[in-house]
């Protein structure tokens, strides 16, 4: 196997047209999305175990980057002096536009299988010596998934309502905001209802208090 390209010390395992020195590269002002200091450190982490998996898109017709907005901030606090660029075409202004939105809303609609997730992490946290940061979670959310139980006759699924019957609500679209959201409401329920109750009469619980 061939030695990956270098770009300032980190590998470069994706497709990339070229290597670009970071000052030059712009930001694309029209840009709706915020990367908080959390998220880029952990991003920065990752890119320099992981390498390059994926270049800085900039857009031919304006010259700005249209995707990967993160990565680049990620590069910056890493004081490298070059990353992988793909540039690419865009026919028309609302193109770009679009693409700069939907390259991050789109993966707000994926929906996440939380049982198999959570099997995922512990097959993952055995590992020895394996940086659970270079997951990308909170530590909540992970401690939460790892502590999760799941009933075999309702994979997925929310556990029992209470009344002996069970509720499946895979089909209740989530944003990961949203769901760690939930997942901290149930946290703070069990401390005070009991470690036992189950996500679905906490769900109860959380909705009764909403009516309320």
């Amino acid at each position: 196997m061939s030695q990956p390209t270098l770009a300032s010390t980190i590998p470069v395992h994706c497709s990339y047209r070229e290597l670009v020195d970071v000052t030059t590269l712009v930001p694309h002002p029209r840009n709706p999305n915020t990367h908080p200091d959390k998220q880029i450190a952990l991003l920065a982490k990752v890119i320099r175990h992981q390498g390059w998996r994926a270049p800085i898109t900039v857009s031919n017709r304006s010259g700005f980057v249209v995707t990967g907005h993160g990565r680049l901030e990620a590069a910056k606090l890493l004081q490298v002096e070059t990353v992988p660029v793909d540039r690419q075409d865009f026919a028309t202004e609302a193109d770009e536009y679009a693409h700069l939105v939907a390259d991050n809303k789109l993966a707000e609609i994926a929906e996440t299988n939380y049982e198999e997730l959570s099997a995922l992490l512990h097959e993952l946290k055995a590992v020895d010596g394996f940086d659970t940061d270079l997951l990308g979670m909170e530590a909540h959310d992970l401690e939460v998934l790892l502590a999760a139980e799941w009933k075999p006759d309702a994979p997925g699924s929310m556990d029992e309502t209470g009344d002996g019957s069970t509720a499946d609500m895979r089909s209740i679209p989530v944003t990961a905001d949203q769901h760690g959201v939930f997942l901290r409401a149930v946290e703070k329920l069990r401390s005070e209802e009991g470690e036992n109750t189950s996500e679905g009469r906490c769900l109860e619980l959380i909705c009764a208090n909403y009516l309320a």
